[in-house]
């Protein structure tokens, strides 16, 4: 056999047996397509309801050209590739947990706030309920039992991220750093350190500086308390000092005036001093109610802690004393209830609807009475109406437009309120002028 044919037969050797491998890639190929699809039930290509139902272990099975044509949005396409990529997350989450998978993704300090809390939701942040040391039950501040949490900082750095976490219960703060390692943008490393602690005990961290109740003391403090809430609140700043008084008595009495009957703020409740008996602990206080038209007299036995500050008070009404009516604050006299409506020129229409126990403000017992209701005219010519701003009970701003209807004589014949649904976060002057722009300037 001469050269020439046997390189003939060794070209279509070479070629058959390629032409064989080949095709034998090609079926393997197609083979591992079908196994594919047969497993996912994917036999007329990917569907998208078909992802909702996917095992955990079909997700590496399925092709990403097919996750590719579906055209996701933000949420599942972030979502599903992952879950091809690494199983990262809870099988089959709903849209609305894909939703807070894609949100702790962007958002690390909404993530890490999520791991902190007893009981959190780790899987739609690394399907996992333990990480290392730290566990879903418990969370990432698994030593301390807090009322109330909040993110404060988020730093991101070259290699480990951190957020910064407030907690805190009714005896202190804990500021806490987490840190953390950022891996294809899922969290992979997490270490909790435990920086500043703060106790909120007053009594703990008393600054005895503060004006004691001693002989001394005694007596400006009551006349202060008695003058100025902000001097009860902490506020007060004359020289440096301040008056002491115990957390026990804040909690009993939000304001001093709250110690005795009332019913509208400090400056319609004239307080003052009248008798002081520093070694039986007895202070006598006259309180004249301006708008009710009486004055009242208390006995008040004072307790005092260890440090001579005002605990708690054991007050007794004397006697009660109601004087003529006149038409000072008449507009007040007016709002608070069981005020003295003698003499402040009201209509007979006036007198025949309204009932001076019950007064003109809508939903008074919502409203914090001892706090003064902030006033603002509609117009600098007009004193018949006005935007109304109260303090509700929880704190909260309560706007309402408020208008005075009189008589030709000046007399009050009727008062209109309206509930304003403006941000109650809006000042005074902002609602104001919002309500201008709202109301009055496009009637």
């Amino acid at each position: 056999m001469n050269k020439k044919i046997i390189t003939i037969i060794l070209v279509l050797v070479v070629v058959f047996s390629s032409a064989l491998i080949i095709l034998n890639i090609n079926t393997n190929t197609n083979k591992k397509e079908t196994i594919v699809r047969e497993t996912v039930n994917l036999d007329d290509g990917l569907q998208k309801e078909e992802l909702e139902n996917l095992k955990i272990e079909d997700y590496n099975k399925i092709n990403m050209p097919d996750i590719d044509n579906l055209n996701l949005d933000e949420v599942d396409s972030y979502y599903y590739l992952k879950m091809w990529d690494s199983r990262a997350f809870k099988e089959n989450a709903t849209r609305e947990e894909r939703e807070k998978i894609y949100l702790y993704f962007k958002d690390k300090k909404a993530a890490i706030l999520e791991m902190c809390k007893k009981n959190g939701d780790w899987s739609l942040i690394i399907n996992n309920n333990r990480y290392g040391e730290y566990n879903q039950k418990d969370g990432l501040l698994k030593d301390f039992n807090y009322k109330e949490i909040e993110t404060v900082d988020y730093v991101e750095t070259s290699g480990y991220d951190y957020v910064d976490i407030v907690a805190k219960n009714d005896k202190e703060e804990r500021k806490y750093r987490i840190s953390f390692f950022i891996q294809d943008g899922l969290i992979s490393d997490i270490n909790v350190k435990l920086g500043e602690v703060k106790s909120l005990k007053r009594n703990e961290e008393k600054d005895l500086n503060k004006l004691k109740f001693d002989k001394e003391h005694t007596k400006d403090n009551f006349i202060n308390l008695g003058m100025y809430e902000e001097a009860y609140r902490g506020g007060l700043d004359w020289y440096g000092e301040d008056i002491g008084i115990t957390d026990n008595f804040y909690e009993k009495y939000p304001y001093f005036l709250d110690i005795f009957i009332h019913y509208s703020p400090l400056e319609y409740n004239k307080i003052t001093l009248k008798e002081l008996d520093i070694d039986n602990q007895i202070a006598t206080f006259e309180v004249d109610s301006i708008l009710e038209c009486k004055r009242r007299t208390y006995d008040v036995k004072y307790e005092l802690d260890n440090d001579l500050y005002l605990d708690d008070v054991k007050v007794e009404l004397l006697n009660v004393n109601a004087y003529v009516g006149n038409k000072d604050e008449r507009t007040n006299k007016v709002l608070y209830r069981y005020s003295n409506w003698d003499n402040l020129n009201l209509t007979v229409n006036f007198l025949d609807k309204y009932n001076s126990d019950v007064g003109l403000l809508p939903n008074i017992d919502e409203i914090n009475i001892d706090i003064k209701i902030k006033e603002a005219y509609i117009s600098s010519n007009d004193y018949y109406q006005y935007i109304y701003n109260l303090k509700a009970k929880d704190n909260t701003n309560i706007y309402y437009y408020v208008k005075f209807e009189c008589d030709k004589k000046g007399n009050i014949d009727d008062i209109i309120f309206e509930k304003l649904n403006f941000n109650s976060s809006m000042t005074l002057e902002e609602v104001r002028n919002a309500y201008i722009r709202d109301y009055v300037e496009k009637k």
